[in-house]
């Protein structure tokens, strides 16, 4: 069986770890970062099988992050969080 990546990102380091933990029980390898702008640098290298996404992040947002990797081609199924309000 082949192993399944997940990217997770999130501002909130806890946040990142708390979901970091479900994954890895689940046997996805995980990585994570803190904005989307990092995320779209790591998404350039291997495309996840499964993107988490907070919405609200410094750099660029949820929302953001899933326009560009629209426009680079990248596919994958996308969760969307979001904890805080606008």
């Amino acid at each position: 069986m082949t192993q399944k990546n997940a990217l997770i990102i999130d501002d909130e380091p806890d946040i990142r770890e708390l979901l970091r933990i479900v994954l890895e029980r689940a046997d996805f390898t995980v990585l994570d970062v803190g904005n989307g702008a990092e995320a779209l640098e790591l998404c350039k290298e291997k495309a996840p099988d499964i993107l988490l996404t907070d919405l609200l992040m410094p750099r660029m947002s949820g929302s953001d992050l899933l326009t560009a990797l629209a426009e680079k081609g990248v596919s994958c199924k996308v969760i969307v969080m979001s904890g805080g309000s606008l």
